[in-house]
């Protein structure tokens, strides 16, 4: 959250397609804010042997680039 200046409790996904769906769901209430939140990958977990391998975090999406046909009101509606 860009504008508390903190961040927002982690989540594993198998990858970061399916990382950006969860995240822009998860906007709820704060989409019309979504330009103060970014998602970033912190590492790797093998669902095999339970490790978690760290790294810098990267940037994966920026709010301001979420496309506005993701919107909570466009959910179930076919995007032309």
């Amino acid at each position: 959250d860009n504008v508390a200046k903190f961040y927002i409790q982690p989540f594993f996904a198998p990858n970061d397609g399916v990382a950006t769906r969860m995240w822009i769901q998860s906007l709820g209430d704060s989409w019309p804010h979504r330009d103060g939140f970014a998602l970033y990958s912190l590492g790797s977990f093998d669902t095999d042997t339970g490790h978690f391998e760290p790294t810098d975090p990267t940037l994966v999406l920026s709010g301001n680039a979420i496309s506005e046909k993701y919107a909570p009101h466009n959910q179930g509606e076919t995007v032309q």
